[in-house]
């Protein structure tokens, strides 16, 4: 029997030579005051699903946030507001409240992980290894969920935390994000760009610096073209970075 013929799925076929049609997804994290916010807070238009209450770094710019609290539902909550964004319904239809935003962020994965994590102990109780087979199911869909907003005209930003941990195979503390279970060791490789924070003060002066490839051990991904190591990194620096990436290829 011959197959029934539906091109609908090549509807959405984008030029990939064509920089007006990219747009950046990232994943950052570090100790706090490492400068995430701050570096959050040069994307333009952003909108924060916020579940840490740690936005005060980027008052007075041009953000919005909803703020969810530890009782909230979060992964279904959070779902649910990716599909609203993903269908343009609620606030983002046209003329809504959040219908000009042009960044969507999540901070941070550490809090957000915790929180879900502690509400299905409610309901594992005892069994440990099950919740966290059932976290990193949960993390797993979300962020892939939520990484998919690129593909209807966002950039996309996640921010985490940061912890030591111990390499088996060099025995070198390294920094990884902090996020419970295993999701925090490939949650770098949900997004284009992830990148390592720190924080350096001379003289009374901060500079963030932004590690890009795992030059001391810790979890990066670089697909935009930036550098090991750059000091206070922005958007606008990422996107330069991309339209040098695409001239030199023309």
């Amino acid at each position: 029997m011959a197959r029934v013929i539906n091109t609908e799925y090549y509807k959405g076929i984008v030029d990939q030579r064509e920089f007006k049609d990219q747009r950046i997804s990232a994943f950052v994290y570090g100790k706090a005051g490492a400068g995430k916010t701050k570096f959050l807070g040069t994307f333009p238009k952003p909108f924060v699903i916020d579940v840490d209450g740690g936005l005060l770094t980027v008052a007075g710019g041009d953000i919005k946030s909803v703020y969810l609290d530890s009782q909230t539902d979060l992964y279904g909550t959070i779902v649910n507001i990716i599909q609203d964004i993903k269908h343009k319904i609620g606030p983002f239809e046209k003329g809504g409240a959040l219908s000009d935003r042009e960044t969507i962020a999540i901070d941070s994965m550490s809090v957000l992980g915790a929180n879900m994590f502690a509400t299905i102990m409610e309901v594992q109780k005892k069994d440990t290894r099950a919740a966290y087979q059932y976290l990193l199911s949960q993390l797993t869909t979300l962020t892939s969920l939520f990484r998919e907003l690129k593909l209807y005209g966002y950039n996309v930003v996640a921010t985490a935390g940061e912890v030591s941990k111990e390499n088996n195979q060099t025995g070198i503390t390294e920094p990884v994000p902090l996020i419970p279970g295993s999701f925090r060791d490939f949650i770098a490789h949900q997004f284009d760009q992830a990148m390592w924070f720190e924080v350096v003060v001379r003289n009374g002066k901060p500079t963030y610096n932004a590690y890009t490839l795992a030059e001391k051990g810790h979890a990066a991904k670089e697909r935009i073209g930036l550098p090991g190591k750059v000091e206070n990194v922005s958007f606008d620096i990422m996107v330069k970075t991309l339209e040098q990436k695409f001239k030199a290829k023309d």
